[in-house]
This record gives C-alpha cells, structure tokens and sequence, in this order.
C-alpha cells in the first residue's frame, strides 16, 4: 500500500487482505498461549503497591500483554472465519452453504472432537491405571471422568462462575472438556447459523450488528452453550464485509488514524483495571477489543506492503498450537503449559517480581517450543495424523 493507503503496485485489497489474514493466524495463537501463561494478578485499580515499583512494572505490563492485547486473538478469529465463510461465494443459498458445511467438516469440526475425545480418553486410562495400581476403588476416578457424557466431552463438561445476564438469568462459563476450544465450538455454531448471518448482513446489516454489539455489552443473551453473543458478532462482523464486498484492510486504513489511537488510549486504561477483570475494566474492554481488531488488520497489512511474509509451514501449527498448549493431558496434574509453569516456579519461585516476570516469559515461550516441537515431530513422523488433526485438506 501506499502513503495514501492504496495498494501497492502489483498488491490488490484482497491480495493484501488475504496475506494480512495468513501473517496474523501465528502471531493469534502465540497471543492465546501468552494469555494462558500468565499469572494471576492484582488489578493496579485495586493495588497497595505504586505503579513506579518493580511489583508494580511486572504487574501493569504483563496485564497489558496478557490481559489485555492477548485477548484480541479471540476475535479477531472469529472475525476471520466470518469473512472467510462467506468470501468468494458469488451467490449463497442451500447448496453453497451445504458445499461450505462439507469443507469446515474435515477442517474444523473432526479437529474439535479430535481434540476433546483424545485428551479425554488419556485422561481416563491415566485415572484408572492409578486406581488399579493403588486401590481398586472406582470412587479414585474423578466425577468429570466417571459421569462424563459424549455430548459433555465435546460440549459443556466444564461449567464455572456465577456470572448473570442483565435480566438475573444465571449465565456460567461452560467449555468442552479441552476447555480452551470453546471458541472452536463455539466458531462451529455460529457457522451452522450462516443462512441466518447471511439474512441480518442483507437486510438488516447495522441493526443487526448493533444488537448483536448491545446483547454481548449489556449482558442481554441467555446462556445457551455453544451460542453467545460475543461470537455471532464478530462472525457476523467478518461476513459483513465479505457479503457486502467490502476490504477489511480498506476499511481499517479509512479510519487509521482514530482506530489507532482508541485501540492505543483504550488498551493503556484497560491495563490499569486488569482488563476486564473490574467493573470499570469490563465497561471499557469490548470497546477496546473492537479498535484492537482493526488495529490488527493495519498492522498486519503494513507488513504485507513492506514484504513480510507468513512461514507457510507454521499456518497449519497454528491451531494445534492453540489446541495442545492447555489440553487436560494429565488428569488433575494440569497441561503442558501449567506443568511447564509449575517447573519455572520450582526454579525460580514467585518471591520477586523478576523472578515473577522471567517465570511467565519462561512458560509462555517454552509452551510455545514445545507445541511446536510436538508438532513437528507429528507431521515428519505421522504426516496423515497431523493432517486430521489440524484440518488439513492435504
């Protein structure tokens, strides 16, 4: 692109768009894994401590990363798989919407339950091994394993929090037993309801993105697993612009300058309120997450026109990145990334804040090799595995 924010001589938007989309899927999946690793906090808003301390640094930080910047990947690939669904259909009715369902069958929806049913059943033989080994007791089995259903596995085994809609309605988080692939079954839903996604983008674009906006803000959804309000509306933000073939890119750099400096302003004053961890933190954050996405596109698209380029061979990692980092492998014991975590703090405790700071840079980037070491190992060793596992068409 240019100064004036036109493409490039030889780059059109959506060959731009196109880059942009494939250069930010690892740097997406790094973001969710950094959000993992990262420690609890107190929120500086609520801290005894000054913010020109090392306590306060590692703190103020950290959640500027973690808690922060890192939970923009979320949307950002909700956003993308809604753009994705809809790009390039010249018409869209029963038969392209059925031809688009049979292609996310091998690239999303086997990977999901893949990657719930297996850690389930490690977990399970690891449990009752420990049984046979020790006692005999069945009763040694974790409840999450005994009673566990198909349907639970996949859907909503992990049910946490006392969080309520605006109406007092109970609304918990819930999650399949691979807790963090709720975006994945939640991404699956929102799919299946594209004919409807497609209907509110051509007839009611702005109004249905302003309520879709207004339930995920005011808390107005009922809790329904698998359907929320924050995924229809980034979805349906991401197939806004490709059914009204519109670029992202273009769009973004129209308003760069005030989504810049929002995304900037906006992310600064969350960090102060551990994101959306306060009241006033939550008030602010979706508005925050918005700017951030956007900021995202021009980001990524600025690299595009300076001729940086995605590692093909990491876009296929990135989801079994995103899917073994915290996958309940070892029962009680944790995943990877927590294992990996408790090892730093048996080396370098949490007594200081450096200590503090080198442990959760430590387990993030550790997480992160060993993923991908796994993966790699995977594809060279078992290459048909890793292609069912990640989707993969070939």
């Amino acid at each position: 692109m240019t100064e004036k924010g036109l493409p490039a001589p030889g780059l059109r938007y959506e060959n731009v768009e196109s880059a942009a989309i494939d250069l930010l899927r690892f740097p997406m999946a790094v973001l969710v894994v950094v959000n993992h690793s990262c420690p609890s906090l107190v929120p500086m808003s609520e801290a005894d401590f000054p913010l020109l301390s090392g306590e306060g640094i590692f703190t103020y930080i950290s959640c500027l990363i973690a808690y922060v910047i890192g939970r923009v990947a979320v949307p950002t690939f909700f956003m993308i798989s809604g753009y994705l669904f809809f790009r390039n259909i010249p018409l869209f009715n029963a038969r392209s919407f059925a031809k688009k369902m049979k292609g996310r069958l091998r690239t999303r929806i086997i990977p999901y339950v893949l990657w719930n049913i297996l850690p389930f059943g490690i977990c399970l033989l690891y449990a009752t091994i420990g049984m046979i080994y020790n006692n005999g007791n069945p009763e040694s089995i974790p409840d999450n394993l005994r009673h566990a259903t198909f349907w639970g596995i996949i859907w909503d085994i992990n049910i946490w929090g006392d969080n309520t809609n605006f109406f007092g309605l109970p609304t918990p988080n819930c999650a399949p037993y691979n807790a963090p692939l709720w975006f994945m079954r939640d991404l699956i839903v929102s799919m299946a309801l594209s004919p409807l996604v497609y209907l509110i983008v051509r007839r009611l674009p702005f109004t249905g993105l302003a309520f879709l906006f207004a339930s995920m803000y005011l808390h107005l959804w009922p809790f329904v697993p698998g359907l929320g309000a924050y995924a229809m509306f980034y979805y349906t933000l991401g197939a806004y612009f490709a059914i009204r073939r519109k670029s992202i890119v273009a769009f973004a750099i129209r308003f760069k300058v005030p989504v810049l400096i929002l995304a900037i302003v906006l992310a600064l004053f969350c960090a102060w309120f551990n994101g959306a961890g306060t009241p006033t933190g939550e008030a602010v954050f979706p508005f925050f997450q918005l700017f951030a996405v956007f900021s995202f596109f021009l980001i990524a698209a600025e690299a595009v026109k300076r001729g940086h380029r995605p590692f093909r061979s990491l876009i296929p990692a990135c989801f079994f990145l995103y899917a073994l980092h915290a996958a309940p492998l070892f029962a009680y014991r944790g995943w990877p990334a927590k294992i990996i975590n408790q090892f730093y703090i048996y080396l370098f405790g949490t007594s200081s804040p450096a200590a503090q700071a080198i442990t959760f840079f430590l387990t993030a980037t550790t997480t992160i090799i060993f993923c991908l070491g796994v993966y790699v190992i995977l594809h060279r060793t078992l290459p048909r595995v890793a292609r069912v596992l990640t989707g993969r068409r070939r």
